[in-house]
């Protein structure tokens, strides 16, 4: 069976490393990983990201995440 578990990340770095590294090692156990990078701010025309502030800033990405209710969730 395959799984999903989502990772909330700080920025581009950690996605990086989710994507790159723990992708990688947990393929062969069907295991997928998906970094959702947090939303700082927006603005009408564009969405900024990355760069934890605090937690007013994740807390609706949080909240989408919990939502899924068929994945793994681990927040990082």
């Amino acid at each position: 069976m395959c799984r999903i578990i989502y990772v909330i990340v700080e920025g581009q770095t950690e996605e990086q490393f989710i994507k790159k590294i723990l992708s990688n090692y947990f393929l062969e156990f069907q295991i997928y990983f998906k970094p959702i990078i947090i939303e700082t701010s927006r603005t009408p025309h564009q969405k900024h990201k990355g760069g934890f502030v605090n937690y007013n800033h994740i807390k609706k990405d949080i909240q989408k995440v919990i939502k899924m209710a068929t994945a793994i969730k681990l927040l990082l």
